[in-house]
């Protein structure tokens, strides 16, 4: 039943509509302020693709990886993106990810100022994306 409710959100309404991350005056909203009709998962902005880490993990965590195919196809180019080292080099949308708070951000570092730093916070979402998707056993 989870799954047809998403499988009809993530259905193209011809609406250009992306995840809003905060409020009008500035105060960030919790996770269910992306799940509407018309979502994306994914953005392309100058010719690059970038993913929501955020709602691709929620949705993961659900049990959706393989029951509703726009995520499927996310979670793929999320393992696509793991490189030699195990480092997750997917583009991400960075302002659902970046701050920490009861509503929204899913930073875990203390400041991202650091490169390495940063990499650590993406490439621990993407390895718990790919846990809860099955595709990472340990």
């Amino acid at each position: 039943m989870l799954a047809d409710s998403f499988n009809k959100l993530l259905k193209d309404t011809g609406l250009h509509y992306s995840p809003a991350y905060c409020v009008d005056i500035g105060h960030l909203v919790g996770c269910c302020g992306a799940f509407r009709e018309g979502m994306k998962l994914g953005i392309e902005t100058g010719g690059e693709y970038y993913v929501f880490l955020d709602l691709v993990e929620y949705m993961c965590r659900c049990g959706l990886y393989s029951l509703v195919p726009p995520l499927k196809k996310e979670v793929d180019i999320i393992y696509d993106s793991i490189d030699d080292q195990g480092i997750c080099r997917a583009n991400y949308v960075e302002k659902a990810l970046k701050g920490m708070g009861c509503y929204g951000g899913g930073q875990l570092e203390v400041d991202w100022r650091s490169r390495t730093r940063k990499l650590c916070d993406v490439t621990y979402r993407g390895l718990l994306i790919l846990y809860h998707s099955g595709l990472l056993t340990h």
